[in-house]
């Protein structure tokens, strides 16, 4: 795996964790264009593509903070 793959595999990861942060603040628009922009890289790795489609169809939510 070369430089050019991890970038890749990075910036498709940063996508998606800006569309659960504008999910949880409540920008469900902005969300749907960054899961648009992981889907485009095609990169898969760790599941990517699989989380971004379950992504797309319902909002992320913020894990529960109470203590197990």
């Amino acid at each position: 795996m070369g430089p050019w793959s991890t970038l890749h595999q990075r910036r498709t990861k940063a996508h998606i964790c800006l569309g659960k942060i504008f999910d949880i603040s409540g920008q469900r628009e902005r969300a749907v264009n960054e899961d648009t922009q992981a889907q485009r890289t095609r990169d898969n790795t760790q599941g990517a593509q699989d989380e971004v489609g379950t992504l797309l169809k319902t909002p992320h939510k913020e894990a529960s903070r109470e203590a197990v």
